[in-house]
């Protein structure tokens, strides 16, 4: 017999063990999780109740994308040539920013939450527009 102790638990009969070691609770949390992972055939058919949200919250995300696209595409119909870091940080921010003006607009002009988060943007815009002239 050796002086480790890990051998003499292993050598102990299993009626000496606490009861909560005498199961194998892995084996049991892994059956649980197979059974879990099944599924009946019409639960296949219809999306699940976390798809059927993610697909709203997709079309409620792509609506205003589209119109904040139709803006920018009404200010710039020459494209726009965005060349450093800064102009691609500045764009994101003013992109935002038409996207806050849509968002206020189509709330027919009454989402305040918006004229906040718009304020927030333009202080970046702006901050960011700056830090570029300073260059």
């Amino acid at each position: 017999m050796s002086a480790d102790p890990q051998d003499r638990v292993t050598r102990l009969p299993i009626s000496t063990l606490p009861e909560f070691l005498q199961s194998n609770p892995i084996e049991e949390d892994i059956a649980t999780l197979q059974f879990r992972g099944q599924r009946d055939a019409a639960d296949h058919e219809a999306p699940a109740a976390s798809e059927r949200h993610a697909e709203a919250a997709g079309a409620a995300n792509v609506d205003p994308s589209i119109r904040t696209a139709e803006v920018m595409k009404a200010l710039f119909p020459n494209g726009l040539q965005l060349t450093s870091d800064v102009d691609f940080a500045a764009f994101q921010l003013f992109n935002r920013v038409v996207g806050d003006v849509a968002q206020f607009a189509q709330s027919g002009m009454k989402a305040t939450a918006q004229l906040r988060k718009l304020a927030a943007d333009a202080a970046l815009l702006e901050s960011t527009v700056a830090s570029k002239l300073k260059r």
